[in-house]
């Protein structure tokens, strides 16, 4: 009896060795996402994987991380790990989601009509676990946009997403209406949206994004001065964003102003050396000039 107490004794201390590691490791992963050293934190986590297969957290950070160095495959999987351990955390479906989305963006037609009902699945998940979880509800209302009608699109579900978040988060709903109103052919009622969200939302640096969704409206109207004014509001706003400066970029390309346009895609490397849409089009306009 007194060996059996003694083997019990030893296999908590080690269960909460094994315990006590996975958080103070995950901390230091947390932090180390924090300041950007995703590799860093890569390895730390799948340490803590390995060592503890049902650890629900620490799969959801490490998809996280592959997501930011753009192995969205890899973080499709991590995703999956943490949806298995916790089918209840809304967060961890939308992350399957955008991680299934961004995986279908660079592949091939094929395996994107096999990823669009997953992408679709897990974005409804997350809805109906949280009805106020606005980034679930955007993947939801931009996948409703883009996907074509034999995928699961659907303009007017997009317009139902974009009243509710209209509620949850107005500039987000305001967005969301705007592009379901330029796909339903009526400018007019685009445009009014961006003009409510400049002149609530404008100098708002949370909401910088918007000066994104509005430029490359003004791109797609043959404004491009107009875009590029607002790209480089963006800019103003988020400097430390590598998005920002590539849209700029884009302006700069529209307009045919390309030394400019490699400026600002280098600059978007600085920040963040994994983003491969500004890799590509610095890559073919250097080849090209």
């Amino acid at each position: 009896m007194k060996n059996i107490i003694k083997s019990l004794i030893v296999l908590l201390l080690f269960a909460n060795n094994i315990n006590l590691f996975a958080q103070n490791n995950l901390e230091k992963a947390k932090e180390l996402a924090k300041n950007k050293n995703y590799k860093k934190a890569k390895n730390i986590l799948e340490e803590i994987v390995d060592k503890d297969e049902t650890n629900a957290e620490a799969f959801f950070i490490l998809g996280q991380m592959n997501m930011a160095l753009r192995d969205f495959e890899e973080a499709s999987d991590n995703f999956e790990d943490a949806v298995e351990l916790n089918k209840g955390n809304s967060n961890y479906h939308f992350w399957l989601g955008r991680a299934y989305g961004a995986d279908a963006q660079q592949s091939s037609i094929i395996t994107k009509a096999m990823l669009a009902p997953k992408i679709k699945k897990q974005f409804e998940i997350a809805v109906a676990l949280d009805s106020s979880n606005i980034g679930a509800r955007v993947g939801l209302a931009q996948f409703y946009l883009r996907a074509p009608g034999i995928m699961g699109g659907s303009i007017d579900k997009a317009m139902e997403q974009g009243k509710t978040l209209l509620q949850l988060d107005e500039p987000n709903g305001r967005i969301i209406l705007a592009q379901v109103y330029q796909a339903k052919d009526k400018p007019e009622l685009a445009d009014e949206q961006y003009k409510l969200l400049l002149t609530k939302y404008g100098n708002d640096k949370k909401y910088a994004n918007i000066y994104n969704a509005y430029g490359y409206r003004l791109l797609n109207q043959g404004k491009t001065e107009e875009a590029i004014a607002a790209f480089k509001k963006q800019i103003e706003l988020a400097p430390e964003r590598a998005n920002s400066y590539d849209s700029l970029g884009d302006g700069y390309k529209k307009a045919g102003k390309i030394k400019l346009a490699i400026e600002q895609y280098k600059k978007a490397l600085e920040i963040d050396p994994t983003l491969r849409a500004s890799k590509k089009k610095l890559e073919k306009l250097e080849n090209e000039n």
